[in-house]
């Protein structure tokens, strides 16, 4: 459910409401809140912009480019 709302660029308050009990009596599974839902979102950025200082610490070099 993280991985929709980030690419979809919804709000964490998306699953609140009709939706959380649409998809309950849909799937009957448990649909957490938002406050879980944005508390996975920080872990997996922090996951993931640890793994890119890593990868930036032990490169010797880095290029950027631009097309303008």
């Amino acid at each position: 459910m993280a991985e929709w709302i980030i690419f979809e660029d919804l709000p964490f308050t998306i699953i609140e409401g009709c939706f959380k009990s649409m998809i309950k009596r849909a799937l009957k599974i448990k649909v957490v809140s938002a406050d879980i839902i944005q508390r996975d979102i920080l872990q997996k950025y922090s996951q993931i912009h640890d793994n890119i200082r890593q990868e930036l610490q032990a490169s010797s070099k880095l290029a950027f480019t631009l097309d303008i």
